[in-house]
């Protein structure tokens, strides 16, 4: 007699319809996760160019601003505000208010994101600016809102920046 081994039809059937229903348990929490991650690492790119600015301000003894830019040449005086287009770091190398790029240091966040920079009065401000001792300039301190619609949890990050220069990363909930 032949013994032979292995799975029926219907065993594989049973199977994946246990297995389709737990992936699809899953999803939500799977994307959440992934907009948790997004909003975290955009916020801790943000906070490594806020640094490097603040850093540069102090090796050069020269004032550093970092605003929203739609070009990558130029800061945005359209007047929005609107930190997902991309933003640029400039150098004020003559300390005359002319501000010029210092490299490359360019970027821009996923379009889905609200990104609002605001001062202590909870005012929108369109730049954030470093002085040569690597405290702000004109403000005595700011905060970089990274929020995500339809967050669930502990999704949305600030940046917050004291008069001092020191930056930090803070979780809060929706």
């Amino acid at each position: 007699m032949l013994n032979i081994r292995g799975f029926t039809l219907l065993e594989a059937l049973i199977v994946i319809a246990i297995t389709s229903i737990l992936i699809s348990a899953a999803m939500p929490s799977f994307q959440a996760s992934i907009e948790r991650y997004q909003v975290r690492s955009q916020a801790d790119r943000f906070l490594s160019i806020i640094r490097l600015a603040r850093v540069t301000a102090i090796e050069n003894l020269q004032k550093v601003r970092i605003c929203p830019s739609i070009n990558q040449t130029s800061c945005d005086s359209s007047g929005g505000f609107n930190w997902r287009n991309g933003f640029i770091v400039l150098l004020d190398a003559a300390d005359d208010g002319s501000f010029s790029q210092v490299s490359q240091v360019t970027g821009s966040f996923a379009a889905a994101n609200t990104i609002d920079l605001k001062d202590n009065a909870d005012v929108t401000i369109s730049s954030l600016t470093f002085r040569s001792l690597g405290v702000l300039d004109g403000i005595t301190s700011a905060t970089f809102e990274f929020r995500m619609p339809n967050c669930i949890g502990a999704t949305n990050r600030d940046i917050d920046i004291g008069f001092n220069g020191n930056a930090s990363v803070s979780t809060l909930d929706c």
